[in-house]
């Protein structure tokens, strides 16, 4: 959730959902760690919050799902809201307050 914090108005309250498919290695040299892994899916999955913010291609990708993928893995991102003119609107909300700031 995002508030304007002129006002304590919500201006953004989406939620994301990202899997994070990964094939082991049997090579303990190559292989992460399950908390590594955690890292990668949660940092991918702001990301692309904050891209779907400013690009419609991405919010559009999002609501269908995103998969991307690797020789050794697959992440996915999908958007859980299917109303895009809310998506659109509190997405542009955001960016109003963030150009506000600068």
């Amino acid at each position: 959730k995002n508030y304007d914090t002129g006002f304590k108005e919500e201006i953004f309250n989406q939620r994301y959902r990202g899997i994070h498919k990964y094939i082991e290695m049997s090579n303990r040299d190559s292989a992460s760690s399950r908390l590594s892994r955690v890292y990668i899916l949660y940092e991918g999955l702001l990301e692309m919050a904050f891209k779907a913010m400013t690009d419609t291609n991405v919010r559009e990708r999002l609501v269908d799902g995103d998969v991307r993928a690797t020789e050794d893995m697959e992440l996915s991102y999908m958007v859980l809201s299917k109303d895009n003119r809310l998506l659109e609107s509190q997405s542009s909300a955001v960016m109003k307050v963030i150009q506000q700031i600068d």
